[in-house]
């Protein structure tokens, strides 16, 4: 990873930038500073975000493993109780809401900022301090704006954001594609209490009862069947290479694609792609809408708590993606691969369902 503050989460800079901006939505959480219209959207906007800040600081001192799988499920509960489909009808999250009460534009900006504040979940768990000081930071910065009812300046802000910080985003995707060392997702498949479905929940995903129900009926497989779920699914990894003509011996790097649940089984792939000499890599599902969320489920995945809401949000990049933005993600990703062109050379590609998804060859290769 890039030797930069924006991706040394203990740095003493994003500490204490965190530490500002987390007393800053206390306070909008009760006061009124912008016009009355933006008020309620504010107040739901900042104890949702306190909600993700309390998941950090569990993750931080260890209580996030500790909860019971009751407390699990209520926390879950608590941070998507906006977008669950009984309460989606009045929901900033709906676009269509969020235009009646607070028209047009301002509605469309702010639904897409709501939608863009779930990720703070994703970062909540996975205790990547950078990542949610910086939706946090643009929450605020869009408030400031609208203290004045300046909405020009909360659509800038919003459009620099991802301009400016696409070196982060764009690192966190390379990364977790392509480099296996700690990665978080692994770590859970390959360590967990798969008997204990509190599990489940330590990904920062929505966890469904159709998750949960996945889980359980694995749980009562006998290990070789398991096994040769696994043998089956990696088989057709390797065999697409020989058909590709590809050499797989030269490759180094796997990328599994599967919904949560299925750990049992990718434990076991896991197992055989080291045995092919592949160290594995795992991504969530995108959780911004720089990642295209709402788009396609890739990565690790589970089923979505509304899938309205997922098509509401599915061109959200619409909003800042003009040629100035492509040209800097272009940029930015040129930058990014050069940095991990080792890796990039011996990465094989992911695997979904046995097949090969994406950069199965690099340039130069």
């Amino acid at each position: 990873m890039a030797d930069t503050a924006w991706n040394k989460p203990e740095t003493e800079l994003i500490g204490e930038r965190y530490n500002l901006i987390v007393d800053r939505i206390s306070r909008i959480a009760s006061e009124c500073l912008v016009p009355e219209k933006y008020q309620d959207y504010f107040a739901k906007g900042a104890a949702f975000l306190l909600k993700t800040v309390e998941i950090y600081e569990k993750k931080q001192d260890g209580r996030l493993a500790q909860r019971t799988l009751e407390e699990c499920q209520r926390d879950q509960a608590g941070l998507y109780a906006h977008i669950a489909p009984e309460n989606y009808g009045e929901s900033y999250a709906n676009p269509a809401f969020a235009a009646e009460k607070l028209g047009r534009e301002a509605g469309q900006l702010l639904s897409l900022l709501c939608s863009e504040m779930e990720s703070c979940i994703a970062w909540a768990f996975q205790g990547r301090q950078t990542e949610l000081t910086l939706f946090l930071e643009l929450f605020v910065q869009v408030y400031n704006a609208l203290e004045e009812d300046d909405l020009k300046e909360a659509k800038d802000t919003v459009y620099w954001f991802f301009h400016d910080y696409s070196e982060v985003f764009v690192e966190n995707i390379i990364r977790n594609m392509i480099c296996p060392e700690d990665n978080f997702f692994v770590d859970i498949i390959m360590n967990a209490d798969l008997d204990d479905l509190r599990y489940l929940y330590s990904y920062g995903l929505p966890v469904s009862e159709n998750d949960m129900a996945i889980a359980r009926f694995l749980g009562t497989l006998p290990q070789e069947e398991i096994q040769a779920m696994a043998d089956t699914y990696t088989e057709g990894y390797r065999i697409g290479f020989e058909n590709a003509g590809i050499d797989l011996s030269k490759k180094r790097t796997a990328e599994l694609d599967f919904p949560i649940g299925f750990e049992r089984m990718m434990r076991a792939a896991i197992g055989n792609l080291r045995e092919l000499g592949l160290a594995v890599t795992v991504d969530r599902e995108a959780v911004s809408s720089f990642e295209n969320k709402g788009s396609y489920k890739q990565g690790i995945y589970s089923t979505s708590v509304n899938r309205q809401y997922d098509f509401d949000h599915r061109e959200d990049k619409a909003y800042y993606f003009d040629k100035a933005f492509v040209e800097r993600y272009l940029e930015v990703q040129r930058t990014v691969f050069e940095q991990h062109r080792e890796e990039a050379l011996v990465y094989a590609g992911a695997g979904c369902g046995g097949g090969l998804r994406r950069g199965a060859v690099f340039p130069g290769e």
